[in-house]
């Protein structure tokens, strides 16, 4: 995660100036810079492929599609933001629908991605 730990190193030196850091970033770091900022998720897809080949590596490796869930046995409990810019809600719905066991799915409207805000309306499913 180079390209990310390049951007914190740009801010943490020039908080002030995070207007000017596209200049200062190399190729990678703008891929991902450009993927954490669109406000649409019909971006990502092309977005992910503008990651190093690393970057896409590692966001593979934490798909949950590609894991084998049935020996979960916890309770879990799936919150996910209606209008997330990044990974979109139709994501968590298929995930509950793939775990085993006891599980609830609650979509926040008005609720981001890493979000924590008070001011959104909550619908349950599945």
């Amino acid at each position: 995660m180079q390209a990310l730990r390049e951007l914190a190193q740009q801010k943490l030196s020039v908080p002030e100036a995070e207007a000017a850091l596209p200049e200062l970033q190399s190729d990678s770091a703008k891929a991902l810079l450009a993927l954490m900022q669109q406000p649409e998720p019909e971006a990502v897809p092309a977005l992910l492929q503008r990651l190093p080949a690393d970057v896409q590596a590692d966001l593979q490796a934490l798909d949950l599609k590609q894991q084998n869930l049935n020996p979960l046995r916890a309770r879990v409990h799936l919150i996910h933001g209606q209008h997330d810019p990044l990974i979109p809600a139709s994501q968590s719905v298929s995930l509950a629908a793939a775990l085993p066991g006891a599980h609830s799915l609650t979509l926040a409207d008005g609720l981001e991605h890493v979000s924590f805000s008070c001011s959104f309306g909550i619908s349950r499913g599945a």
